[in-house]
C-alpha cells in the first residue's frame, strides 16, 4: 500500500501561508485575464475577490442605468459577498496555520487522503490538487435585474451557462466556480435572491 509524501502539502502550506503585500486592482485584473482564477498566498488572494467584486460593482454602477431601489440591491450584494469572503479568509487562515504547525512540529496524521492536525482540523491532500473545507459561510441577498431583457433572450443567455458551467440543485439552477468573473456574469442572467457559500480553498503547486 502507498504512503503519501508530506513534502507536497507543506510545501503547499508554506506557499498560502507565506507574506504578501495587499493587491493592486491592476494585478487583479490582470491575474483574472490571464488565468480566470486568482492563485497566491491566503491574503493575497481573498483581498484580490473583494477587490474584484468592489470593482466590478463601481463598473456596474457605471454602465448600467438603476433605479435607487436596484443600486440599493447591488450594493447590499456587494457588501454580503465581502463579508463571506472575510469570514473565509479567516477560517482558511487559522486552519491552513493550524496544518502547518503540526506539520512542522510532526504532530499530524493522515488517514486515507486526509491530512489531520491534532485538534482534527483536515485538508485533502489526493490527487493533483489540496482541498479545505469550508464550514457555516454562506448568505442570501438580492441581486438586481441589470440586463432588463425581454424574456425570450434572457432565455436564450440561460441555456447558454445551462449548456456549459451551469448544473441543478434541489430542482434550481446552481453555479460553482472559482473563476470571480462567473460568479457576477452568471448572476446577471439568474438576478432575484441569490443563495452564496464559500465551500472550499484548493490549494495548488501556485498557491
Amino acid at each position: 500500500m502507498g504512503k503519501i509524501s508530506i513534502d507536497e502539502p507543506r510545501r503547499r502550506l508554506e506557499l498560502a501561508l507565506r507574506p504578501a503585500e495587499p493587491p493592486t486592482v491592476e494585478e487583479v485584473l490582470e491575474e483574472v485575464s490571464r488565468h480566470g482564477v486568482l492563485r497566491g498566498p491566503v491574503d493575497w488572494v481573498f483581498q484580490a475577490w473583494m477587490l474584484y467584486v468592489e470593482y466590478a460593482t463601481q463598473e456596474i454602477t457605471k454602465t448600467f442605468r438603476l433605479s435607487e431601489e436596484e443600486r440599493s440591491q447591488l450594493l447590499d450584494f456587494r457588501d454580503a459577498l465581502k463579508r463571506l469572503l472575510l469570514e473565509a479568509w479567516m477560517q482558511t487562515k487559522e486552519k491552513l496555520t493550524t496544518l502547518y504547525k503540526a506539520v512542522a512540529e510532526g504532530t499530524y496524521r493522515v488517514e486515507g487522503n486526509r491530512l489531520y492536525a491534532p485538534d482534527g482540523t483536515w485538508i485533502y491532500i489526493g490527487g493533483a490538487t489540496s482541498r479545505l473545507k469550508i464550514h457555516g459561510v454562506s448568505a442570501s441577498a438580492r441581486f438586481p435585474d441589470l440586463l432588463k431583457l425581454p424574456h425570450e433572450r434572457l432565455e436564450l443567455l440561460q441555456l447558454g451557462w445551462r449548456a456549459s458551467d451551469e448544473s441543478e440543485l434541489d430542482g434550481r439552477p446552481f453555479m460553482q466556480t472559482a473563476q470571480p468573473w462567473q460568479v457576477l456574469a452568471w448572476i446577471a442572467t439568474r438576478y432575484g435572491v441569490v443563495y452564496t457559500y464559500i465551500a472550499s480553498v484548493t490549494l495548488t503547486h501556485q498557491g
